[in-house]
């Protein structure tokens, strides 16, 4: 249904916690959109 999403994230601190968030909204009755 939707497209295929690909991260890739570097830098960061391995024993750190961190959260990824994609919000998808209804662009109207049939459709949606990634909002970010």
């Amino acid at each position: 249904m939707f497209p295929q999403m690909k991260f890739r994230v570097s830098g960061l601190d391995a024993k750190a916690k961190y959260i990824l968030l994609l919000d998808i909204v209804a662009a109207d009755d049939y459709r949606y959109k990634f909002h970010n």
